[in-house]
């Protein structure tokens, strides 16, 4: 059965959403957690990006118009 995130993720899924308040913030935010998950493996990567929806960000890192 998939279960949602765990602990304090959503709570750090919200801080980044946050303390990214640029355009430039919101693009390396983006960049970095692209970087980071190349490197590991198994990562669902259309689940990652429903993660802020599914923590209840109002916001979405690809609501941006950089990707």
């Amino acid at each position: 059965m998939g279960r949602g995130p765990l602990g304090g993720f959503c709570g750090g899924v919200k801080g980044l959403m946050g303390a990214a308040k640029t355009t430039a913030d919101r693009k390396t935010a983006c960049t970095c957690l692209k970087s980071a998950a190349n490197i590991i493996k198994g990562i669902d990567a259309g689940k990652a990006a429903g993660l802020p929806t599914t923590c209840g960000s109002q916001r979405s890192l690809q609501d941006q118009s950089f990707h």
